[in-house]
């Protein structure tokens, strides 16, 4: 049975990334920042787990929440239906990039510049945006392997 959200310690994030905070039900909040988005994929872990480190090769099982950069308007969320969703990292480059190495059991921030494919969350609304994902790992594993 996977858990199902991030449970780590606490990461103090770095400078010039947006606020997250925790709703009741644990779903990422995000206060946008009022400033120019970065030009490239920034990583921000936000809770540190102790599971196994991804590889880029791996299946994921994740909660995510995405926004768009500007104005902070939530476009995407796994949590209202309370569902993971599991993808192979190889279908979503930004993804495969940023959480290469993060451990099971983190939650990690990821801002996306445009430059970047977003894979099965790409939409024509969001193009030419950056956008700011945070992500709960819940499980990893390499295609193959049954847990």
């Amino acid at each position: 049975m996977l858990p199902t959200r991030a449970q780590g310690t606490a990461v103090q994030p770095g400078e010039g990334f947006p606020t997250v905070t925790e709703a009741e039900d644990g779903s990422p909040q995000l206060t946008p920042l009022e400033a120019d988005p970065p030009a490239s994929l920034r990583v921000q872990p936000l809770l540190r787990g102790t599971g196994r480190q991804v590889v880029a090769t791996d299946t994921v099982t994740v909660q995510l929440s995405g926004w768009a950069w500007v104005g902070g308007e939530q476009f995407d969320t796994t949590w209202t239906s309370g569902l993971p969703l599991s993808f192979s990292l190889q279908d979503v480059p930004a993804w495969q990039e940023g959480l290469v190495d993060q451990p099971v059991g983190s939650r990690v921030m990821l801002v996306v510049p445009p430059s970047y494919a977003l894979g099965v969350t790409q939409s024509e609304e969001l193009k030419g945006q950056t956008v700011v994902f945070v992500v709960d790992i819940l499980n990893a594993r390499t295609p193959g392997e049954t847990s």
